[in-house]
C-alpha cells in the first residue's frame, strides 16, 4: 500500500511504528478524498490490467463500488481498455420506493406490506436437493407474513437469503472472496 501510495506523491516509508495497513490506508484515503487528484487514484485501482483474465471480478468490484459511488452522484466505467469517471444524477430513493410501493406516499406501514410474489427458487443456480428445503421455508415465511408474523416473516426471508448466498458462494468460490481491494483487510464478499 506504501508503493500505491507513493506512486501518487506521498512520501512515506514502511518501518518501525508503521501503523496498521487498515489505519494507514483510511487516513490516506481521507486526505485525497475531495482532491482532484483523486480520479487517478481511482483508475488505477480498476485498471483492467489489474483483472487479466478477471473480468467478472472487475466487473463485481466497479458493481459494488458504484453503488456506493451513485449516492455522491458518480459513476465508474471501463470503456475499451480505460477506466472513466462520469457524473450521474443522485438517485432518488424515496421516488423508487414509492414506485415499488405502488403509493404516493412511503410510510412504514406500506413498506411492510411488500410483498414479492415472483421468487423462483428453480431457476436459481444451486444444488437440486436445496430448492426443496428452500420452497418450504418461503411457504413458511408467507404464512408468517398473512398472519401478521413480521418478525418471523424476516427471520424466515433472512434464513432463504443465507442458504442462496452461500449456494452461490459455493458453486463460484472465486467471485465470492476478493482480498485485499483498495487496502481493506477484511474479506469483502461480492457476489
Amino acid at each position: 500500500m506504501v508503493v500505491f501510495f507513493n506512486e501518487f506523491g506521498f512520501n512515506d516509508v514502511y518501518g518501525k511504528g508503521f501503523p496498521s495497513r487498515w489505519k494507514y490506508v483510511e487516513e490516506k484515503l481521507k486526505s485525497i478524498n475531495g482532491q482532484p487528484e483523486l480520479d487517478k487514484y481511482i483508475k488505477s485501482v480498476f485498471s483492467p490490467v489489474n483483472f487479466v483474465g478477471g473480468g467478472e471480478v472487475l466487473l463485481s468490484c466497479l458493481n459494488e463500488f458504484n453503488g456506493y459511488l451513485r449516492f455522491d452522484g458518480w459513476c465508474v466505467h471501463v470503456v475499451k481498455s480505460e477506466i472513466e469517471i462520469h457524473k450521474v444524477e443522485k438517485p432518488d430513493i424515496e421516488h423508487e420506493l414509492k414506485q415499488v410501493l405502488h403509493c404516493d406516499e412511503v410510510s412504514e406501514d406500506s413498506f411492510l406490506k411488500i410483498e414479492f410474489d415472483d421468487v423462483n427458487v428453480e431457476s436459481l443456480p444451486l444444488p437440486e436437493f436445496v430448492k426443496p428445503i428452500l420452497n418450504d421455508r418461503l411457504e413458511e415465511e408467507k404464512k408468517a407474513f398473512v398472519s401478521k408474523a413480521y418478525l418471523s416473516s424476516i427471520i424466515m426471508v433472512g434464513s432463504v437469503l443465507e442458504a442462496v448466498l452461500l449456494g452461490l458462494a459455493e458453486k463460484s468460490p472465486k467471485r465470492f472472496y476478493i482480498y485485499e481491494i483498495m487496502g481493506f483487510k477484511t474479506r469483502k464478499r461480492l457476489l
